[in-house]
């Protein structure tokens, strides 16, 4: 384990960084010590700015964390030897075919570049990483506003993309799922396969 603020080796039950005397369940204190390194680090204003905002969000989510969350939180910041690991972890997920945690999105990759398709390291098995459904060969599917199970054209798709581009994101929530108005089943918001029920 490596102390969050002074990178020094520590013993993996360590609750203090014996050389910088930092808690190490503070994850609050990296996000200070990274907004510290970002104004050193030549961004400009309105960037600074952002990254300022990012971090005053990330410290209230992190504090409204029950103890357990900012335990895992914490262990997944440990086990991950880089920043894109970390990401991976949370929002990419371990992979559904050979359950490995090396994966990594394919929002850079050439003729996906889809954040929302994941790639294992190890199996190079592709998936959704909203509904972790394995995508068959190559071919990567996408939600559209047809139904997947009737083909109807009468599901939530349209409203849930006009309420997007008018940035009414509160109305939205959080949909993983789309749903059929005829058929009243739903599909996955990403990859446009139907639910699993």
């Amino acid at each position: 384990m490596k102390c969050w603020n002074c990178g020094k080796t520590l013993p993996k039950d360590a609750t203090t960084c014996g050389y910088c005397e930092k808690k190490q369940d503070d994850l609050s204190g990296e996000l200070v010590r990274l907004q510290e390194m970002a104004k050193t680090g030549g961004l400009s204003p309105r960037e600074q700015e952002e990254l300022e905002n990012l971090l005053e969000v990330l410290h209230t989510a992190i504090d409204r964390l029950d103890e357990n969350t900012k335990q895992e939180l914490q262990q997944l910041v440990e086990d991950s030897e880089t920043a894109e690991e970390f990401a991976a972890a949370i929002f990419v997920g371990s992979c559904p075919k050979c359950g490995s945690s090396e994966t990594e999105d394919c929002e850079e990759v050439i003729k996906i570049e889809d954040p929302f398709v994941g790639r294992c390291k190890k199996c190079s098995t592709l998936f959704c990483t909203e509904c972790g459904r394995i995508h068959e060969g190559d071919k990567i599917t996408q939600a559209t506003a047809r139904c997947p199970s009737c083909g109807s054209m009468n599901t939530s798709f349209e409203s849930i993309q006009k309420l997007y581009e008018e940035e009414r994101f509160e109305e939205v929530g959080y949909n993983e799922e789309y749903e059929c108005f005829d058929c009243a089943k739903t599909y996955c918001s990403s990859c446009g396969k139907p639910s699993q029920t």
